[in-house]
């Protein structure tokens, strides 16, 4: 049982929050993690530094604005204000 756990847990912290490629309107590109969506904005963090920041959607690439669109209607999914890593920590661990 133990084992079972441990491997939800790993495929679970490796599908949270995957890089993405970010790139601007101008053509600039960096890796980053998309925290928090609004509607004229987004919130990343930048995986070089960890350095999280929040821009309007229109800086970025259209490409980018249409990720931001689908990571919001699956994030929309998750419950309010936690993530799927916390929800089974705290259902197979026992932390709730």
């Amino acid at each position: 049982m133990k084992l079972i756990v441990f491997l939800l847990l790993i495929l679970t912290f490796l599908s949270v929050g995957h890089a993405y490629t970010f790139t601007s309107s101008e053509g600039a590109k960096f890796d980053g993690i998309v925290l928090r969506v609004q509607s004229d904005s987004v919130t990343v963090k930048r995986t070089s530094d960890n350095k999280e920041f929040t821009l309007k959607k229109s800086r970025f690439s259209a490409d980018d604005q249409k990720y931001f669109e689908v990571w919001e209607r699956e994030i929309s999914n998750v419950p309010k204000g936690r993530r799927l890593k916390e929800i089974i920590t705290d259902k197979y661990l026992g932390q709730e």
